[in-house]
């Protein structure tokens, strides 16, 4: 069965304080206290790092986790449509990193859900290749400070990860991968302020439906389930969700919140990896990621530890 088999995170060591992007974006008293509210501390600012950077420094201590030529596929994950580093971001890692045979592409239809439907689109390769891995590649610079904000939400980190599928590992095997669209809310960019209400309104009621809908298929309760590994949107929106479907806070990951701020495709890799590296699941043990892109896209992924 196809599984994770690494997932290895680029942070970037400096931070920018709640208080100093307040004072950069120049927010009001009531957004600051907001925010701060919500659980928000501090995010990671890579610099004068770039996206191709963030990954060309992930990629050289990982060579070593797969074989060339047994790469099916390399998959580019990013919620931003457009930056600086341009869309040969790809081809230039392949060549420095010698993965020029691999097929290569970028998703970001879905924003921050990308990288869940990254993980999807490769499944569905390797479950009809011979090759046996397949690599994706995630990472997010906010190269405007106005980037940093999703308002009302959130605030925005920089970072980049990495995720190894595997056709034959032996744990952290995947179960299920969900997705729910909320037509009414598919504009992303350009939402009037009564789409972005009911967004923000509707946003615990569709990972609800999204995790029903994964439980549905597999034959599985929320009894069954561990833990929930989320992105680190923000506290409210999990103890909403977790309070209507009577999940107790301590079956919900939220610890990275405050550290790490949102990092878009990034985080959910980043609180996974440290789930893992952690004893808070055992052998066996199911459990749920989720990911929610800016758009009304649900996505989640039932794991077996």
């Amino acid at each position: 069965m196809i599984g994770v088999s690494e997932i290895k995170t680029f942070r970037p060591a400096s931070r920018l304080s709640l208080k100093e992007i307040t004072q950069d974006l120049k927010l009001t008293q009531q957004q600051y206290d907001k925010l701060k509210k919500q659980g928000l501390k501090q995010v990671m600012s890579s610099g004068d790092m770039t996206c191709f950077d963030m990954l060309h420094s992930l990629l050289r201590g990982c060579e070593g986790l797969w074989e060339n030529d047994d790469l099916d596929c390399i998959i580019y994950a990013h919620a931003l449509q457009s930056h600086p580093d341009g869309h040969d971001l790809l081809d230039k890692l392949k060549m420095i990193h010698e993965l020029q045979g691999v097929p290569a592409f970028e998703i970001s239809d879905l924003n921050c859900a990308s990288s869940l439907m990254a993980i999807q689109h490769a499944c569905h390769r390797l479950s009809h290749s011979k090759k046996n891995k397949a690599l994706i590649l995630v990472a997010e610079k906010c190269y405007s400070p106005f980037l940093r904000t999703i308002t009302d939400i959130s605030i925005i980190s920089d970072g980049a990860a990495l995720c190894v599928l595997d056709r034959h590992t032996e744990s952290d095997i995947i179960l299920d991968i969900s997705m729910y669209i909320d037509c009414k809310i598919t504009q992303s960019e350009h939402m009037d302020e009564e789409t972005f209400k009911w967004f923000q309104l509707s946003y615990f009621l569709g990972i609800k439906k999204v995790l029903q809908l994964s439980l549905k298929k597999t034959n599985k309760t929320l009894n069954d389930i561990s833990l929930i590994i989320p992105h680190n949107v923000n506290k409210d929106t999990w103890a909403y969700m977790g309070k209507s479907m009577g999940i107790p806070s301590e079956k919900i990951f939220t610890e990275n919140i405050g550290a790490l701020g949102h990092a878009n495709t990034c985080d959910l890799f980043l609180n996974a990896e440290d789930v893992l590296q952690s004893k808070k699941l055992k052998s066996g043990d199911l459990y749920f990621m989720i990911s929610v892109g800016l758009g009304g896209a649900y996505t989640c992924m039932l794991m077996q530890r």
